[in-house]
């Protein structure tokens, strides 16, 4: 079925004139959380500065001896970005699970306290042990991102510096988000603005 779909689509974009153009396939379904895995795959080509988060998680995971990590908008669980390191079959349906309890968590126990203006006061941490030695450290970046990273270690021992690199990497982040939302017309590439970006919250970010 999946190769009869790929031919009609190539046959029909040939038809239509539109060969040029690159085409990804992913198998999915509706009925398993692999869904959410296919539709971030879409979406994040579609955010112009995903290099720049790229680069971000790359610093963060290189710097905390993360295995994978994952910049999630937490009502849709779609990531937006994620480290350029391979991905896991299973590492994306532990993150959903993560930001789900999360959520539930916040619900349950505690609202964020907002600044006068608008700035977010505290951030929501939390870490997971899995039977298949896999811990998950998360972080909310605001109530609506959420950073959730994967390790084949435990990490119990060094959640402080995991929330302090977490931190840096957030304001990071949130500078970037800014920039993007008063330029909204123009895309980000790798120009001097987007590197005077990283440099100081890379510099920033502490070797485990």
């Amino acid at each position: 079925i999946n190769q009869d779909i790929q031919q009609r689509v190539i046959s029909y974009m040939d038809y239509e004139g539109w060969d040029s153009a690159a085409v990804q396939f992913y198998i999915t379904s509706i009925y398993t959380k692999s869904i959410y895995e296919a539709m971030s795959r879409v979406s994040h080509k579609l955010v112009s500065y995903v290099n720049v988060l790229e680069t971000l998680l790359n610093s963060l995971c290189y710097n905390s001896s993360l295995d994978k990590a994952y910049l999630f908008d937490m009502q849709t669980k779609l990531f937006i970005a994620t480290d350029s390191s391979p991905s896991v079959s299973k590492s994306h349906e532990f993150c959903c699970s993560t930001i789900g309890l999360v959520e539930d968590l916040t619900k349950m126990y505690s609202r964020f306290q907002m600044g006068p203006n608008g700035q977010q006061n505290s951030h929501l941490t939390s870490v997971i042990h899995l039977q298949a030695n896999i811990s998950i450290f998360s972080y909310q970046v605001n109530e609506r991102l959420i950073l959730v990273c994967l390790s084949s270690d435990k990490i119990s021992q060094k959640t402080s510096l995991l929330a302090f690199n977490a931190r840096k990497v957030t304001t990071a982040l949130q500078r970037v988000l800014e920039f993007s939302s008063s330029r909204t017309n123009s895309r980000i590439s790798n120009s001097r603005t987007n590197t005077s970006l990283l440099i100081d919250s890379h510099e920033s970010i502490e070797q485990n």
